[in-house]
């Protein structure tokens, strides 16, 4: 093992046998060359077949660690950590055992939803102002990497946290807290709200007294579950300091973004930086892949991509941003929650819809309550070739699903780009899709179903 000192004391006893890294992904890969750059021996675990990788997890396979590090893919009670910790191993999300490298300032940020697109502005607008900052955590760049590659003494972390992470903090102690909404999400693998909550309550426990800013919705949600806000808390009531005029191309010109720009400039505003700075960094933001944005405006149609609103507040609050009725694309795998009280809230706001994935069915039923017309299709490209050869000038076409993606993709990002690959194609169309699509009275089109 390297120089003992690079270790901390807090694991150095779990060192003594192999590490196990139970997920092969990019927080996989970070926290194996953090161990090897510690000269620590560790074997990788992934029930996706890899080189070198191992698809099998047992109680005889745990015995032979004392240590296991999982990347935010798996769950607190998934099978292989409840044999791991059966069997006596200690078990850390990859967050928190990097945590116990990272010697610099840490700002966490949380939340149902905007918790991405407002840790990547802060890093994006510290930078700009000349203060050493990174984004890492459950945005893709795991804080396991970072701490290998610089000297983090004088630079912050902003970390964005998922409630799965935040649940299971030992070591972590962010020195401040955004924590932006709380909304439905997650009841898939939380049995009620006030769990889901709970999880993300963890990171209020390790805070350090420095400052805590919750969105309205979270103060609500604490008086109602019995979680006494902080003494340094302050609450931020939506968009009400949302009010620049910002120009129509920015992210932040987005009534959706408003809660984010909210946030950012509360933070500023404590850190005694200079608003003029936030604000021209507002103004250049740019947006990031399969978040709120407009692709293309063909023939005077605008077509519009979320496909990162795996939830039902992430579509309400999409569509929110048009005066009109929209034509919308939706549907996909279901992670719990009130789908009746999200469809009503659609309908209200939706001319037709072109559904897709496991959920179509319902979806589809709920919304003839509503005498919304709607359609099922197999796949996305049909589904917006579809809802195109529908669309009159001036119409926008809103690809928000409001349902996980892993029913027919790999993630938010692979259906998203499926979605813009057909738009991009488009333009190459021929000059009808009747024959296809002969009428949008039917539930369903005649492609195979994926």
């Amino acid at each position: 093992m390297k120089t003992m000192t690079l270790v901390p004391p807090a694991i150095m006893s779990f060192l003594e046998e192999p590490v196990a890294i139970f997920g092969h992904g990019v927080s996989g890969h970070a926290v194996a060359n953090l161990l090897s750059s510690l000269e620590v021996d560790y074997l990788c675990y992934d029930e996706r077949s890899a080189s070198g990788v191992r698809t099998q997890f047992d109680e005889r396979t745990a015995k032979g660690h004392r240590l296991v590090i999982y990347s935010p893919r798996f769950h607190f009670d998934h099978p292989w950590l409840s044999e791991a910790r059966q069997a006596g191993c200690h078990c850390l999300t990859e967050l928190d055992f990097a945590s116990l490298f990272w010697k610099g300032k840490a700002i966490a940020v949380t939340g149902t939803n905007g918790k991405t697109t407002l840790a990547e502005f802060l890093v994006y607008a510290l930078k700009r102002y000349r203060i050493d900052a990174v984004v890492v955590g459950n945005n893709g760049s795991p804080l396991s990497r970072i701490c290998g590659r610089i000297d983090c003494e004088n630079v912050l972390a902003i970390c964005e946290v998922s409630s799965f992470e935040a649940g299971a903090l030992e070591f972590f102690q962010p020195d401040a807290l955004i924590w932006t909404n709380f909304h439905e999400d997650h009841l898939d693998r939380y049995d009620s709200m006030e769990r889901y909550f709970s999880d993300k309550w963890n990171l209020v426990e390790r805070l350090s007294h420095s400052f805590f800013l919750a969105g309205a919705s979270v103060a609500e949600a604490a008086e109602k579950f019995g979680f006494q806000l902080p003494d340094f808390t302050t609450v931020v009531e939506g968009a009400t300091q949302a009010d620049w005029d910002l120009p129509r191309g920015s992210v932040f010109s987005l009534l959706s973004q408003k809660e984010n720009l909210t946030m950012a400039r509360t933070y500023w505003g404590i850190e005694s930086l200079p608003e003029e700075a936030l604000r021209n960094a507002a103004e250049r933001f740019p947006a990031r892949n399969h978040r709120l944005a407009k692709t293309a405006e063909i023939d005077g149609v605008e077509i519009w991509n979320d496909s990162k609103a795996t939830n039902f507040s992430a579509t309400r609050a999409a569509v929110s941003n048009f005066k009109k009725p929209v034509l919308w694309i939706g549907g996909g795998k279901w992670r719990g929650g009130d789908i009746n009280g999200f469809v009503e809230d659609m309908a209200r706001q939706v001319q037709q819809a072109y559904l897709i994935g496991e959920t179509a069915l319902q979806v589809g039923s709920l919304l003839d309550g509503f005498s919304v017309d709607w359609t099922r299709f197999g796949s996305l490209p049909n589904a917006v070739n579809a809802a195109f050869e529908a669309a009159k000038p001036g119409d926008v076409i809103l690809f928000s699903p409001g349902f996980s993606s892993l029913d027919m993709f790999r993630d938010f990002f692979d259906r998203g780009d499926c979605f813009e690959n057909t738009v991009s194609n488009l333009k190459y169309r021929p000059a009808s899709y009747s024959d296809r699509f002969p009428s949008s009275s039917l539930r369903y089109d005649a492609s195979p179903f994926a």
